[in-house]
């Protein structure tokens, strides 16, 4: 899921370093929230947009955790909570995870969309191992 956003997010993320990163990350992952998910954003106050695409941000920056971009110091949440459910699962890091309504969004969204099935179908379908897209499943 994370390397789905993540791709997803690329031309956004290459459009904001074409700009010399100004103005910030944020107002391009609003964009990109408002093309992937309109009318929640329409929907939600100021205070709910911002957070949302807070955790968004460490969704889609999760593999740049231990880096020191200015965009990522001070995270609203704490990196593990995106990182443990992939590399150190546990049911303890799963619910973790599903406490944050908005990771729990965008697990659903993402399990339950037609586009990033296929992504993960062409990701699956690279194993030599019969079992692991029912397994990733």
């Amino acid at each position: 899921m994370t390397v789905y956003f993540k791709t997803a997010f690329k031309p956004y993320f290459e459009k904001w370093k074409a700009e010399k990163k100004r103005p910030s990350i944020s107002v391009y992952l609003a964009e990109f929230a408002y093309d992937y998910f309109p009318e929640l954003l329409e929907n939600l106050n100021d205070t709910l947009k911002e957070e949302f695409v807070e955790l968004l941000k460490l969704l889609v920056f999760s593999h740049r955790h231990n880096k020191n971009d200015a965009h990522l110091q001070s995270p609203v949440v704490d990196f593990s909570i995106v990182r443990e459910p992939m590399y150190k699962y546990s049911r303890s890091a799963q619910e973790k995870y599903f406490d944050y309504p908005t990771f729990a969004f965008l697990f659903a969204w993402f399990a339950f969309s037609p586009v990033a099935q296929k992504f993960s179908d062409s990701k699956f379908s690279g194993n030599e191992d019969a079992r692991y897209p029912s397994r990733m499943f």
